[in-house]
């Protein structure tokens, strides 16, 4: 099968943001559906902000936000995302500046998605590759 194929979900899982505090956000997981590790998009009114489930509990998982908690509250929609985090690294991608979410950082434009899904929690390359 396809490799794009593969990473593109057939159904989407939500859930509700039940607390804020200091500690994260903690949010609804009434099908056990999230994992240590697995990312989320929270709805805030400024746009979604994703955060990565770091503890889980009967019914909810303590997410940790990868930006501010501004805007969060009680009851917002939450979209689990089960394909995982993925890259899709380029040749063109060599040189660039670019954040944490493969986002450019150095004002020279976008940067074109590679042919093939990598996972952003994996085994290192080996060092000859």
């Amino acid at each position: 099968m396809n490799a794009q194929l593969q990473s593109v979900s057939l159904f989407t899982i939500e859930g509700a943001v039940e607390s804020v505090s200091a500690q994260g956000v903690m949010v609804s997981d009434r099908l056990s559906a999230l994992h240590v590790g697995a990312r989320l998009s929270i709805a805030t009114e400024a746009g979604p902000l994703i955060a990565e489930a770091v503890g889980l509990s009967e019914g909810s998982a303590l997410c940790l936000p990868f930006g501010s908690l501004a805007g969060v509250r009680r009851g917002a929609m939450c979209r689990f995302d089960l394909a995982g985090a993925f890259a899709r690294p380029a040749d063109a991608w060599l040189g660039r500046v670019m954040d944490g979410f493969g986002r450019p950082l150095d004002g020279k434009g976008p940067l074109p998605k590679g042919p093939i899904p990598r996972a952003l929690r994996a085994a290192p390359p080996p060092a000859t590759q």
